[in-house]
């Protein structure tokens, strides 16, 4: 088991390490935080619950992610 699994810290960046790691590192200070501010902002849009252990049915995840998805497309695709 890792150390660092119950580090919050640690945890909150992980989805920025993902995706941060296959584009091989952000080439500049400003495109590094306009990518972090979008990649928060966007979470937290997807993210179904309100608040930390809060209980959702799969069925409910499914479906909110299926429409804030298709929510998140419409406006991507207007821009």
């Amino acid at each position: 088991m890792s150390c660092y699994l119950n580090n919050r810290l640690e945890q909150d960046h992980r989805g920025i390490k993902a995706r941060c790691r296959p584009m091989l590192g952000l080439k500049s200070a400003v495109s590094a935080a306009r990518y972090c501010r979008c990649h928060d902002e966007l979470r937290n849009f997807l993210r179904c619950r309100s608040r930390m252990r809060q209980y959702v049915p799969a069925a409910e995840k499914r479906w909110q992610h299926m429409r804030k998805t298709a929510i998140a497309l419409h406006i991507l695709a207007t821009a």
